[in-house]
């Protein structure tokens, strides 16, 4: 195995390489999915959960939604794109 990397032959070495790329992906896509999930519902259980399940959502209710959401979510969209640069 050793040998394996001391012996950086272009073509394995270029294949684990891109594996690993792959990987890395899936995982900060998934990583990222999850976090936009939690923003989201930790949304809705600080705005709706202070109501009872049979209160009508109206539109002040709408707009205190998103504007939370977007108070999250901004933050969570700069450091995505400062972190793409």
């Amino acid at each position: 195995m050793v040998d394996f990397f001391l012996n950086k032959d272009k073509t394995p070495f270029e294949k684990v390489t891109n594996n690993f790329e792959r990987v890395l992906a899936i995982a900060d896509k998934r990583q990222t999915d999850k976090h936009l999930e939690e923003l989201i519902n930790s949304t809705i259980r600080n705005t709706l959960g202070k109501y009872s399940n049979e209160t009508l959502i109206t539109n002040e209710m709408q707009n205190e939604i998103l504007n939370e959401l977007i108070n999250k979510i901004m933050p969570f969209i700069g450091n995505l794109m400062m972190n793409n640069i």
